[in-house]
């Protein structure tokens, strides 16, 4: 089918052009009340939120407008402990930037986290079946931790929504509650891109992405610079990636790290479920030795484009369970992308280990864009 081509512009321009402009800029500190200024917030305000301890968990926080959730510093990351954003309403754009959410209950007063508990958040972001249709939403420069479900679930009712951008992210322990994977979109949903790129993702359960029996529909899947490890598994005979349906679907692969699965003695885990009349490509990767899959795995896949994938690579990370995947100052992985850059997330480069130069993807014409920086060509990587 097809190809879209992606644009990449120079950052300052996904932040300052667009036809949606921020109407205020809300500063929010802790002890304020987060929950009640997000039902507050106008359209298309920015909330701005300080460094520092939130506790939002007690409810859901509705979101039914256009909205911007931000770092007022990047370098020092508000911590959110919330239940979930719930999504409803038409034409809504909802954008989280330079934030760590948990979903562990917490000690209000000493926050301490009650890790020996279930989570108190089943979802990052819940389309919910008021939710009708959306414009751009975006995750980008934050953690995602603790959650007993998906980063996003959006399975319910037939929306639309036109772009999905997840970028710069840390992600982990996803628990997989009900067969849920990080990204539940499943059978209704209508999309026209899907960009998860620059981001780390380890400790979690189920499908990577799952599309399984959406409608036919042109759409774009791609996956660039990521690190993946333990992933995959929960229910047994889930695929990673799985584009049941959708003939009209395009999955774009690039400058990836495919890490150890979750596969064990009793649990299967498969690869790749894609339409053969889909688009399939794969280029500048690699897979570990502990990348354990059944059917459809790597090599019997039938890609349109494959150039530059290897096989049984042990990146050596630094501590990849305790979540450092550093690559080694010599690591031939540093300079196997097309462009002669890293491959996986470039946070984990011993080298630079910020100020990748990441450009941008241009998003609908009615993109949010609150006016805040970074509007430069370039921002730091979080690195834990």
């Amino acid at each position: 089918m097809k190809k879209r081509i992606y644009s990449f512009v120079l950052a300052c321009l996904f932040f300052s052009t667009g036809l949606l402009q921020a109407q205020h800029r809300i500063q929010v500190v802790p002890g304020d009340d987060l929950i009640a200024k997000v039902a507050a917030a106008a359209d298309k305000d920015t909330l701005v939120l300080a460094p520092g301890f939130y506790k939002a968990n007690y409810t859901s926080m509705i979101v039914n407008k256009s909205l911007a959730i931000i770092s007022e510093d990047l370098a020092d990351m508000p911590k959110v402990y919330l239940k979930k954003f719930e999504l409803k309403g038409s034409n809504i754009s909802f954008h989280l930037e330079g934030i760590e959410f948990s979903g562990f209950f917490v000690d209000s007063l000493t926050h301490v986290e009650r890790i020996d508990t279930v989570p108190a958040a089943d979802y990052l972001i819940d389309l919910t079946t008021e939710f009708v249709s959306g414009k751009d939403i975006v995750v980008k420069s934050c953690i995602v931790r603790n959650l007993n479900r998906s980063v996003v679930r959006g399975d319910r009712l037939a929306y639309t929504v036109e772009n999905f951008l997840f970028d710069d992210l840390i992600v982990y322990d996803l628990r997989g509650g009900g067969d849920y994977g990080p990204f539940r979109m499943k059978s209704n949903i209508k999309f026209n891109t899907f960009t998860l790129r620059n981001s780390t993702m380890y400790n979690m359960l189920n499908k990577l992405i799952d599309l399984q029996d959406i409608p036919d529909y042109p759409m774009d899947v791609t996956v660039e610079n990521c690190t993946f490890y333990k992933w995959g598994g929960g229910k047994t005979g889930n695929f990673l990636f799985d584009i049941k349906t959708n003939t009209q679907a395009s999955l774009y692969l690039r400058n990836n790290i495919f890490g150890k699965t979750n596969a064990s003695e009793t649990v299967i885990v498969n690869g790749f479920r894609v339409p053969v009349a889909a688009y399939m490509e794969i280029t500048t990767s690699v897979f570990t030795p502990d990348f354990v899959v059944k059917d459809s795995a790597y090599e019997v896949v039938s890609w349109d484009k494959k150039e530059y994938v290897e096989t049984n690579v042990d990146p050596e990370w630094a501590d990849p369970d305790n979540g450092n995947f550093t690559l080694p100052d010599n690591s031939p992985l540093l300079q196997m992308s097309t462009e002669g850059g890293i491959i996986g997330d470039p946070r984990w480069n011993p080298v630079t280990r910020a100020d990748a130069d990441l450009g941008s993807i241009i998003l609908s014409a009615g993109t949010l864009t609150p006016a805040f920086s970074p509007s430069v060509t370039s921002y730091t990587l979080h690195v834990p």
